[in-house]
């Protein structure tokens, strides 16, 4: 089931399940010239991310990184990329047939999130009365491009 939750996350530096990992700093033995002030959260996730996908794994616990990731900063390809893997990687290991189930709850929590995420990043959002900007990535592609193809992938698999 997708957690959802867009604020107020513990640190996973400050989780005991992550504690087998080290985390890969953006920066490590390098002074940028300029380097880009990210939020604590953000550092910290992201530091996890690149220790995983250095590593390999796929396990559920990497959906709970990069919705983390991928909630504070939708554009970022490489989460994307890693998760729809990971997806693939769970799906087919519950599935000995090698068909993957409409109705698997990791599937169906996939889809959820994935409304969630649309919604929440879409740039314009329209009323009968006004029409506003939210502040966020116009051309979310990325957001678009993974929903459709879990809707492609559902469907497909339903028939």
């Amino acid at each position: 089931m997708a957690t959802i939750s867009f604020g107020d996350e513990e640190l996973f530096s400050e989780r005991p399940e992550w504690a087998d990992v080290v985390p890969l700093e953006q920066y490590e033995n390098i002074n940028p010239l300029a380097p880009i002030f990210y939020t604590e959260e953000y550092k910290d996730a992201t530091n996890y991310f690149r220790a995983i996908a250095k590593s390999g794994e796929k396990s559920r616990r990497v959906l709970e990184l990069t919705e983390s990731v991928i909630s504070q900063n939708p554009a970022h390809y490489s989460a994307w990329q890693y998760r729809y893997e990971t997806l693939l990687a769970l799906l087919t290991a519950s599935s000995p047939s090698g068909v993957i189930s409409p109705s698997d709850p990791l599937l169906e929590a996939e889809i959820e999130l994935m409304d969630v995420l649309a919604v929440r990043f879409l740039k314009t959002a329209s009323s009968s009365s006004s029409h506003r900007s939210l502040d966020v990535d116009v051309k979310n592609y990325h957001t678009w491009s993974y929903r459709q193809w879990l809707l492609r992938l559902f469907r497909r698999q339903r028939r």
